[in-house]
């Protein structure tokens, strides 16, 4: 079948591949089906139509980008589930709530400068969350800022030989035509010039253009739940005999102390120089995760303690429980439902949806639809669920912090950076050593590793590569380039380079940049030799051209991972990124000649 397809398409090979490739991009703009089950679509008739050979299929499942992607969400998680993420958002927010303006410019002007010193996809990958949190803190739609963080990620990139794999291939192809090698910082000060324009441009360009749309298609709430506690510190404590303002575990964003409860009552209104004693009962308001670490803490209650609780028991299990309307009937308060006794669980909180709560644990009036936090063995928890008291048990929605095990995903991280800068391991193998080590030193759990891994994104990239396979191998990529080549050779050099840097920018929003490196570098070193001029400023073109990517969230990595982190539709790329390919490119165009003349 495949070889009478070949046999009815002969000779069509690229207009067939062109026609494909407009289907998909009508497809991306009118959004019937997720954008990774257009591409899939899309690749999948790329194969059938013998478009794209099965060796360079599977070529695809092997290529390094989605491998390591894949490996930097598992990272991203351990950064997550550690504390550090947290802590460095909690940072960036802080910052931002003082001067927002200046806030906001520092983290896009943070996400430039790593960008530069490193591969920029896992700069993305990492401050994805820190811009999601940063635009809820700032009452903004998470759409206002995610694009900015790919855009002046991706401008970072052009900055150094080592910000982006193209740059590193178009000097190898330029090697190999018999070009002196690029040093890291050759073409710095063109990419500066163009991240300022292209900055400045966001700037204006980015309230008139951007959407303020704040649902997030097809993505879970990312916000945790807060739970009405006590905390009760035991002999040993580190905290007692402290002022309350001064101890790490009572001080930390998402833990908000409402009273304390000693001898001599209750205190709502609790003052900072409050000096922690034994026997005090701390009443708080806690998200989960950092609920679930103050649970583990030494010396240190967390909930109701009734009943036969087995403290050290390894089978221990923390799950979420919903109050029915029965117990609405009889005005129940929590330390009345005898879960301790009677199964064996502790109430580590109580959780009232729209309403914060800051009253005694132990005496709150529960009320239909109130969830409580459960802590206990399975044997418990199947006992209450045959019971019937609670509804609808499921496990918790946040996990402890492990924040000793901080340092070991930092110098995960580091170490995968520093090593890929100076190129003593591939990035991607390095990524996957680095995941290996944080899995085994229980930085997180198996389970919430593969979780963290985004498999739409990794979809949409491995069906984008087939289809830049395939319109490669179709020839339809060396079609456009044979049809412009001649109009080329006439032009003058500035308007050349002009050409060479719009063929690239335009095939990387279609094609993988990579594969732009790969063909369009040989024909802009043909270009000027033919023209009579110095090749080194069209190689640089492409190295921007290839890079500088605006206009679609499937022309640069960055941006299909806020494509899929944000509630994008595609044409909030092209009404954005159109602007942003012309402005970027003039100021390139025009910068070139300057650094690298003629």
């Amino acid at each position: 079948m495949e070889n009478a397809l070949i046999d009815f398409i002969g000779g069509f090979e690229p207009y067939l591949a062109l026609g494909l490739l407009l289907v998909l991009f009508a497809g991306f703009l009118q959004e019937h089906f997720a954008p990774e089950v257009s591409a899939a679509g899309a690749a999948a008739l790329f194969i059938v139509f013998g478009l794209v050979p099965t060796e360079d299929v599977l070529a695809a499942f092997s290529n390094p980008a989605p491998i390591t992607i894949a490996a930097m969400f598992i990272m991203s998680g351990a950064l997550v589930r550690t504390g550090l993420l947290d802590a460095l958002a909690n940072r960036v927010v802080a910052a931002a709530e003082q001067r927002p303006m200046l806030g906001l410019a520092a983290f896009l002007i943070a996400a430039l400068l790593s960008s530069a010193l490193m591969n920029n996809t896992p700069v993305v990958l990492v401050l994805i969350p820190v811009a999601v949190r940063l635009a809820q803190s700032l009452k903004l739609a998470a759409t206002r800022l995610l694009i900015p963080l790919s855009y002046m990620a991706v401008l970072g990139g052009t900055c150094t030989l080592i910000g982006t794999s193209t740059n590193l291939l178009v000097d190898g192809v330029a090697r190999e035509a018999g070009l002196e090698p690029f040093s890291i910082l050759e073409i710095t000060p063109v990419g500066l010039i163009a991240a300022a324009v292209g900055g400045l441009s966001l700037l204006v360009l980015s309230p008139l253009l951007l959407p303020d749309r704040k649902e997030r298609r097809g993505s879970r709430d990312t916000e945790e739940p807060s739970f009405l506690t006590e905390l009760r510190p035991r002999h040993g404590y580190e905290g007692i005999g402290w002022p309350i303002g001064e101890i790490e575990d009572l001080n930390r964003p998402g833990v908000e102390i409402v009273g304390v409860r000693n001898r001599s009552g209750t205190k709502p209104q609790v003052r900072s120089d409050h000096v922690l004693q034994y026997g005090d009962r701390i009443i708080a308001v806690v998200v989960t995760s950092e609920l679930l670490t103050l649970r583990n803490r030494r010396n240190l209650d967390v909930g109701l303690r009734e009943g036969p609780i087995p403290e050290d028991s390894p089978d221990l299990t923390v799950a979420e429980a919903i109050v029915t309307l029965s117990r609405r009937k009889r005005a129940v308060r929590v330390a009345q439902l005898g879960i301790g006794h009677r199964y064996g669980l502790r109430v580590l909180g109580v959780h009232r949806h729209g309403e914060d709560l800051s009253t005694d644990l132990s005496t709150e009036l529960l009320r239909p639809a109130d969830k409580l936090l459960l802590e206990g063995t399975p044997e418990g928890f199947a006992r209450l669920t045959e019971a019937g008291d609670l509804a609808a048990i499921t496990p918790a929605a946040g996990r402890a912090f492990r924040r000793r095990k901080a340092p070991i995903a930092m110098m995960a991280l580091i170490s995968v950076v520093v090593l890929a800068a100076t190129g003593a391991a591939d990035i991607s193998v390095l990524a996957l050593v680095a995941v290996a080590a944080i899995l085994l030193l229980n930085c997180i759990d198996s389970d919430e590793a593969w979780a963290s891994i985004d498999a739409g994104v990794l979809v949409l990239i491995f069906s984008m590569l087939i289809v830049g396979a395939g319109l490669e191998h179709s020839g339809a990529v060396a079609l456009i380039v044979r049809l412009i080549a001649p109009t080329l050779e006439t032009l003058p050099p500035i308007v050349a380079l002009a050409a060479v840097y719009a063929l690239s920018s335009v095939l990387t929003e279609a094609v993988t940049n990579n594969a732009v490196a790969v063909v369009v570098t040989p024909l802009a070193i043909g270009l000027a030799t033919q023209i009579g001029v110095e090749p080194r400023p069209f190689v640089v073109a492409v190295m921007l051209g290839a890079s500088a990517s605006f206009a679609t969230p499937i022309g640069y990595q960055t941006n299909t991972l806020v494509y899929g982190a944000g509630n994008y539709k595609f044409a909030d790329f092209l009404k954005i990124g159109v602007p942003m390919n012309v402005l970027v490119g003039a100021s390139a165009v025009a910068t070139i000649p300057v650094f690298f003349p003629f």
